[in-house]
């Protein structure tokens, strides 16, 4: 069998899909993508057998930025784990500022249990 490229796969993909379903599931989704394109996309993750981060992220991944993310993680981990992460505040101003003092409570812990 010959090998069928990624471009006309896709092309065939999305005129099947096209022919098959509406644009939109509803007149209140956001119009950013028509299902067929959706549907076309999921088709081609499964041929080249991609998980989501693979597709979305392969060529453009920021690597530099999330090198570090590991640590950053566990971090936020351990001040949930500390001090219990919860900004009940109702507006965004408040809950930043419960958000700062919830850091600063994590660092003076951290000095005091080294």
């Amino acid at each position: 069998m010959a090998e069928v490229g990624l471009l006309p796969f896709a092309r065939i993909a999305v005129q099947v899909c096209r022919a098959v379903l509406p644009r939109h599931r509803s007149r209140f989704s956001k119009h950013q993508f028509t299902q067929p394109q959706l549907l076309a996309i999921l088709c081609l993750m499964r041929f080249e057998d991609w998980t989501f981060r693979e597709a979305e992220m392969r060529r453009a991944f920021p690597r530099r930025l999330y090198r570090r993310r590991a640590l950053i993680e566990s971090l936020f981990s351990s001040v949930k784990r500390k001090l219990s992460a919860r900004a009940p505040g109702r507006s965004l101003r408040t809950q930043k500022r419960q958000a700062l003092l919830l850091g600063l409570s994590f660092n003076l812990y951290r000095l005091r249990h080294r």
